[in-house]
């Protein structure tokens, strides 16, 4: 479980590295909040609604890893 918890938490750094040009330091700010305190799927969340919300462009690779993510969370 550590090594899951450890590889999502990667995996939500390296989505952040990839959106750097699309989110706003404020909008960064608080998905890394959530991170830094454990809580990768309100992370996630807040980084999708930011994402909707605000209509931001996003790669391709950036949504593949937000769908596998999502996937990989799923309960």
């Amino acid at each position: 479980m550590g090594n899951d918890l450890a590889a999502i938490e990667g995996s939500l750094t390296l989505l952040l590295s990839l959106l750097s040009s699309a989110l706003s330091w404020s909008e960064a700010q608080e998905v890394r909040d959530f991170v830094d305190v454990g809580e990768y799927g309100l992370a996630l969340e807040t980084l999708v609604d930011i994402v909707t919300e605000e209509e931001k462009s996003i790669s391709a690779e950036a949504l593949r890893l937000i769908i596998e993510l999502a996937d990989s969370m799923r309960c």
